[in-house]
């Protein structure tokens, strides 16, 4: 069977409008070598994974970018840079990788970046926002229970404030 591919063309009125962009899944070996890398830079950068048990990869596309706040730069920036490899700029005569000058707005990196992870989790993105917003529901509830468990006894449910009210 043939790998996924993806085609993007640039819609954000910018200096990338109209460029297309085709991006191609990666081999097995090389999705999974990334997402090790990850795990593993992660894990030495101090990141906790108990919190994501469960949720799947929604779970550890969170993981990955809160871990990438924790890395040491070089690392989380190849992880990251990475990402691109699998994406080609469609021209008129041919598609070829892409260069460094070929895009040239942080907007487009970063929207290419996402497809790219998209296409490799099977997750369209509005999946993955909804699957870490329930996931971190759950999170909440079962903190509130096991901090309740503990004390023997309910917290005090906090006043909403208002958006106008000023902290102390």
């Amino acid at each position: 069977m043939a790998r996924k591919t993806l085609n993007i063309t640039i819609e954000d009125n910018n200096r990338d409008k109209g460029k297309k962009f085709l991006i191609t899944e990666w081999p097995a070996q090389t999705a999974d070598n990334w997402g090790n890398r990850l795990i593993l830079a992660a894990g030495r950068a101090g990141s906790q994974i108990d919190h994501i048990i469960g949720t799947g990869m929604a779970g550890v596309f969170l993981l990955g970018f809160q871990a990438l706040m924790r890395m040491e730069e070089n690392t989380a920036l190849a992880l990251i840079d990475e990402l691109l490899t699998c994406v080609q700029i469609v021209e008129p005569a041919l598609t070829r990788s892409v260069t460094r000058d070929d895009i040239e707005e942080v907007r487009t990196l970063w929207h290419l970046r996402k497809e790219v992870f998209a296409l490799h989790v099977g997750f369209s993105w509005a999946e993955i926002q909804q699957a870490l917003i329930s996931a971190m529901e759950s999170m909440g509830s079962s903190i509130i229970q096991t901090s309740q468990e503990s004390s023997g006894k309910s917290s005090p449910r906090a006043k909403p404030r208002s958006r106008n009210s000023r902290r102390s």
